[in-house]
């Protein structure tokens, strides 16, 4: 039996349907086939793609463009969500200046805080930036304060051992709890973590690189898990290394560094200085080679695990 449809339901009796495209339509009560058609061709069953009782989100998904497209199509108009979590965000030190304006002798412009507020909105919090702090313990104290009620508080610079490194004491001269000083990693040791009446704060080191990747292996996970991503984890590969790499301490090392693919497997090389002021070997990097802390040689071909760092290298270089 034949019948012509503008589509929607199948006509009972019928079982393929033959596009338009594949037919001349002769007269009204005549159709010539062009095309051999198949058996049930062109025909979407129900349940075919989804089936009754089938999960098709879970808790901890993130809800884009095609996920809100989806639960329109099944009827669901509203969901329960996690909120953003607040982050608050400083820079300190008499050294920064505003974007906005001209460095004197001796400063420089205060950008990292922008990088943050990027990472930050990534990974599912609401970034505020507050300006810079400068090194003078009765300011820091009132622009942490001030920055309360949030659920986290971030701060860039004065978390080390010299004369204006004041962060972890005005933390302590306003009743935080500290849960650690200092991490066995680098870039990065120079880190505090606090709990001030309820507000998760990080003071990240001052040094654009240190305070990136101290971001990445800190900050990030929390956001993550605050905002329902508990099973989201940052991505790794195994790669290998096309130089040789020394160092000299027991600390865990990560190296800013470039993957690409060569004859079948993915290598990986460093972006050139390594210094923790560098932007420029961020900028030129898609990845960190991790180094575990009791490794203190690698020599060219030795396999090594790295960590993507941009959104978009998760799906290139030999990631499939």
């Amino acid at each position: 039996a034949i019948r012509v449809t503008t589509g929607g339901m199948i006509p009972r009796g019928a079982d393929t349907v033959v596009p338009l495209e594949h037919a001349l339509l002769v007269d009204e009560n005549h159709v010539r086939v062009i095309e051999a058609p198949r058996k049930g061709g062109h025909i979407r069953t129900a349940g075919r793609e989804l089936r009754a009782g089938e999960r098709v989100l879970q808790s901890g998904d993130t809800i884009g463009s095609l996920q809100m497209g989806l639960l329109a199509s099944l009827g669901v108009s509203r969901i329960r969500v996690y909120k953003r979590p607040t982050v608050k965000i400083f820079a300190t030190g008499d050294e920064l200046v505003r974007v906005e304006d001209k460095p004197g002798r001796g400063q420089i412009r205060s950008g990292t805080p922008f990088s943050l507020a990027g990472y930050t909105r990534a990974a599912g919090g609401e970034p505020e930036l507050c300006g810079i702090l400068p090194d003078k313990r009765k300011r820091l104290r009132k622009g942490i304060r001030d920055a309360l009620p949030s659920d986290i508080v971030l701060t860039i610079g004065g978390v080390s051992t010299g004369k204006y490194d004041l962060v972890r004491g005005v933390l302590e001269d306003l009743g935080a709890r500290i849960l650690f000083w200092q991490v066995n990693m680098k870039p990065g040791r120079p880190m505090v973590f606090a709990n001030l009446d309820g507000t998760l704060v990080f003071g990240l080191p001052g040094n654009v690189a240190s305070t990136v990747i101290t971001f990445l292996q800190f900050v990030r996970p929390v956001l993550w898990r605050m905002t329902g991503q508990a099973r989201r984890k940052p991505r790794t590969r195994r790669a290998i290394i096309e130089h040789s790499f020394s160092k000299g301490d027991d600390r865990r090392h990560f190296l800013r560094a470039t993957a690409r693919e060569r004859e079948g497997r993915l290598c990986v090389a460093v972006t050139g200085s390594q210094s923790t002021s560098s932007m420029r070997s961020l900028l030129s990097a898609d990845c960190l080679i991790i180094v575990p802390e009791q490794v203190t040689h690698l020599e060219a071909g030795d396999e090594v695990e790295i960590e993507w760092l941009r959104v978009s290298d998760l799906d290139n270089v030999m990631s499939r």
